[in-house]
């Protein structure tokens, strides 16, 4: 079993290789819960022990689990840290540093909480502190001027009036534009951003996505005779900084803003920035905080996350592409008013785990089935008959493992229609490889791992033939069904796989294996 999903592994974290096609998904049908627990164990270090190698060969150090990545990574950190602090200990430097957000980057990775639960492989203390640390930072706050006017001068636009209303605008909400920090004030800026991207948007006349802003930002009326002390010059800066979502579409990222709703963008880009947190994905983030200036650190991110050794640009990009399905699948009905709500209805994506499990009585079962629908991870389900009838796992997955039998045809076919469905990966890759032969095409993968001359291999020849004799009177609602005269000892598992029924009438329909495709 850790083999088969060696080779998918392989193909979702792609380190030293061309990019593949990410995210193949996986889920594995057991039969005790015992099993459940033993096989995610194993699987999740399968993943651990590949990232692990990987941040060792950037390094050139030995490491043997993500505690070890996660304490060097600290001890280049700090090395850092204690730099910049003899460099720039001024009340100047600080400000400086808000306005482009690499102070907030560097609380945001610095902060570390006590570790919380009792996870047998490391998602990390370093991963886990950060799950519980999530200011927004200046790289996952888009610039909303430069998106819809990249080439603007922004000096053209900035003059005193400007200045006057957005300090207006801050008396309206100023608890939420100034922090308060030991007695001192500090900007925020990731909230102040949208809020300068909304006074120059209405400015340039730009009503439609002004409006947008200012419902999905909570941007509250403004308060007449009120000054702040911001001033043109930083107000010229934040306009002027840069953020992923600004240069996305360059990695071939679709997110042209006038191409689809601009609450769906908001969605997408919390979706992502989420699944960037939260898994180790954010291991990119440190290591370019840690190796290049703060002027060019966006761009070096940018670099990391979209190279052909890296599988979150790849992630995103299937984020993107399916935007409308996924969308649908993790918020329902479910309307997103304001940035707030978009952070509520997403909480679940919090969690950003390899191979996760699937129990009866589990409360965490919904959360678990809207993040398999997304490029993101859990990567591979290991679950009881639980998951068996009635649920969606198709968005991303054509893969299907019977580590433990199922004893009917009926439960067979139920577990494959978790992915067998309209609008799937499978579907709708098919539909898009017109030119490609048929034996080239996606297809869904069907797997019985079992142990060679042992009770495992009777048990699945058993059940093989069973299904070769029940499936004619499921597919013809013929009710003169055939005992099947084979003896179990003189055949394969992978002779009873590609077998079909012998009748005239029959053979054009699909059965196991092979067959179903071909036919």
């Amino acid at each position: 079993m850790e083999e088969e999903i060696s080779k998918l592994l392989k193909t979702n974290i792609p380190l030293n290789v061309s990019a593949g096609n990410a995210p193949d998904k996986a889920i594995v049908f057991v039969r005790r819960l015992a099993t459940v627990d033993e096989l995610n164990l194993r699987l999740n270090k399968l993943y651990e022990a590949r990232i692990v190698s990987y941040w060792g060969s950037v390094f050139g150090i030995n490491c043997a689990n993500l505690k070890e990545v996660q304490q060097y990574f600290e001890k280049l950190y700090n090395e850092k840290t204690a730099r910049s602090e003899i460099e720039d200990d001024s009340e100047e430097a600080f400000e400086e540093d808000e306005v482009t957000g690499v102070s907030q980057l560097q609380n945001w990775l610095s902060l570390k909480n006590k570790h919380k639960g009792k996870g047998y492989f490391a998602v990390s203390k370093f991963k886990k502190s950060l799950l519980s640390n999530k200011p927004n930072s200046f790289l996952f706050s888009e610039n909303y001027l430069k998106t819809l006017y990249p080439n603007y001068d922004v000096n053209k636009i900035v003059d005193a009036d400007f200045v006057k209303e957005v300090n207006e605008y801050i008396a309206g909400d100023s608890k939420r534009y100034i922090l308060e920090y030991s007695g001192k004030r500090r900007y925020n800026s990731s909230e102040l951003l949208p809020l300068c991207c909304y006074v120059a948007l209405k400015r340039l006349k730009n009503d439609k996505y002004a409006d947008s802003l200012k419902k999905i930002y909570g941007i509250k009326d403004k308060m007449e005779d009120q000054n702040y002390g911001y001033t043109g010059t930083f107000i010229k800066k934040l306009l002027s900084q840069d953020s992923l979502w600004n240069h996305l579409s360059e990695y071939g990222v679709n997110i042209d803003i006038d191409n689809y709703d601009f609450y769906q963008r908001e969605i997408l880009k919390g979706i992502t920035e989420k699944y960037l947190k939260s898994s180790e994905a954010v291991l990119e983030l440190m290591y370019c905080y840690i190796k290049h200036s703060d002027k060019t650190l966006c761009g070096k991110i940018l670099e990391r996350l979209f190279s052909k050794t890296c599988t979150h640009g790849i992630r995103i990009k299937k984020l993107f592409e399916n935007r409308d399905l996924v969308c649908k699948q993790l918020l329902g009905g479910d309307s997103i008013e304001d940035e707030s709500s978009v952070r509520t209805k997403l909480k679940f994506l919090d969690l950003q785990q390899w191979v996760m499990s699937a129990t009866g009585g589990n409360k965490g079962n919904e959360g678990l089935i809207k993040r398999f629908n997304t490029p993101f991870y859990p990567d591979v389900i290991v679950c009881t008959d639980v998951l068996k009838e009635g649920i969606n796992l198709h968005l991303f997955c054509n893969r299907i493992y019977h580590y433990g039998l199922a004893w009917t045809p009926g439960d067979l076919e139920q577990r494959i229609g978790r992915v067998d469905r309209f609008f799937s990966k499978t579907h709708r890759e098919r539909a898009e490889q017109t030119d490609l032969p048929d034996e080239q095409k996606t297809k869904i993968e069907i797997n019985y791992p079992y142990l060679g001359k042992s009770v495992d291999e009777h048990q699945l020849k058993q059940v093989l033939k069973f299904k070769l004799s029940a499936d004619p009177l499921l597919d013809t609602k013929k009710f003169d069904q055939k005992d099947i005269q084979i003896d179990l000892n003189e055949i394969s598992v992978d002779e009873l796989a590609k077998s079909k029924p012998e009748e005239e009438d029959m053979t054009h329909f699909p059965y196991s294996g092979e067959c179903f495709w071909k036919n």
